[in-house]
């Protein structure tokens, strides 16, 4: 990440120099390429990789001259330090190949400006059960579907609040070829998954929903890591 630190939402006291502020921080380690580990076993890739954050652990310390700090992780498996150290020396050692990224959690002599960004408004893909409902027809089980809506919104609470009061708009009933009234009903709001999507107008593709499951695959049962 080289040397780039954004604190552009900090106000700074002018009358303190950089070395007279103390900055509080998580510092994460950057997690290795996974190439050199590939011909090795798992379990001794995981103790390769914890190796490689143990070094770089050592290499940050050694960097900065710190002493009093936390660990994030183990110390058999750290993934970054907790620590304080003065703003001078955050803006002035080399991070490349060694951190991920910075969280500032305070800065002495200096001010957090607050966030006055506004809330991004995309799209939002709102998973629900519909059940369908036949006048006069008694059963225990229903057809059912499962819905994906697109809502544009800016969170997810708005994102159902607008995909429940859509649902209330189409919900009329109708007559079926039978002549019984049929009706469309929502059982749930299931999910809502956010897309990244704000306007189709850029859109080529995108990932509009994601939901892990086990099933039993047709082609692979123990994948070698190769294929």
């Amino acid at each position: 990440m080289g040397n780039t630190i954004d604190l552009s939402n900090w106000e700074f006291d002018s009358g303190y120099e950089d070395e007279q502020r103390l900055v509080k921080a998580t510092i994460q380690l950057l997690y290795p390429e996974i190439e050199p580990f590939l011909t090795l076993k798992p379990k001794k890739r995981i103790k390769a990789i914890d190796n490689d954050h143990i070094e770089k652990v050592n290499k940050l310390l050694s960097l900065t001259g710190i002493h009093d700090y936390e660990l994030v992780g183990t110390d058999k498996r750290p993934r970054g330090i907790t620590t304080t150290l003065s703003l001078k020396s955050l803006r002035e050692i080399d991070w490349s190949n060694i951190v991920s990224g910075i969280s500032i959690h305070s800065i002495t002599h200096a001010n957090k400006l607050p966030d006055k960004s506004e809330p991004v408004e995309k799209f939002y893909c709102v998973r629900m059960t519909v059940v369908i409902y036949v006048e006069g027809i008694a059963s225990k089980k229903h057809d059912a579907e499962e819905r994906f809506v697109l809502v544009k919104a800016k969170s997810f609470d708005e994102a159902y609040e607008k995909a429940e009061l859509q649902g209330k708009n189409y919900g009329d009933p109708y007559i079926n070829p039978y002549g019984r009234l049929v009706k469309w009903q929502i059982e749930s709001f299931d999910d809502c998954f956010d897309t990244d999507i704000t306007s189709f107008e850029d859109l080529e593709s995108g990932e509009v929903y994601s939901k892990l499951k086990k099933i039993k695959s047709k082609s692979i049962k123990v994948w070698n890591g190769k294929d």
